[in-house]
């Protein structure tokens, strides 16, 4: 229990919590309480210049889900929130292990660019989502920022 963060809140302050918060991975038993955690923490990103996206899978295929099916390695995302600043992870796929882009590779989405006159809220999907992944270690994408690099 010396670990738990209230305890170390009242030992050491709010502000060396914040910082533990930001940088940790949170484990939960229960889908519900990581819902809500993960909900919580986007709340936290978002704000009127900062609005969340909600983009819902599509597909082009006769049968509903199965060309973007291919892409995944297990049973694809129905839908995905998403804002500048919210952490996200690579799940069931290893683009590049050697880079740094596998399986639990963690990283914070840096921009969501739509087309001109595209809008989430009208169930566009963005033209690309750039995420920033600390560990990358590839070629640079942006010499001016070489940890940003995938875009899906």
């Amino acid at each position: 229990m010396n670990l738990h963060l209230d305890n170390i809140k009242s030992r050491h302050g709010e502000d060396f919590v914040s910082d533990i918060e930001s940088k940790a991975i949170f484990l939960f038993y229960q889908n519900e309480k990581r819902i809500r955690h993960n909900v919580e923490q986007l709340a936290k990103q978002q704000g009127h210049d900062n609005p969340v996206a909600l983009m819902k899978c599509q597909s082009t295929s006769n049968t509903y889900g199965k060309g973007v099916a291919s892409h995944f390695d297990s049973k694809a995302p129905k839908s995905v929130m998403l804002c500048v600043g919210s952490k996200v992870a690579i799940d069931n796929k290893n683009f590049c292990p050697q880079w740094g882009l596998h399986n639990g590779a963690c990283g914070r989405v840096d921009e969501i660019v739509f087309a001109p006159g595209e809008n989430p809220n009208h169930g566009d999907l963005p033209s690309y989502v750039v995420v920033e992944f600390p560990l990358y270690c590839g070629p640079a994408w942006d010499k001016d920022n070489p940890k940003v690099r995938l875009s899906v």
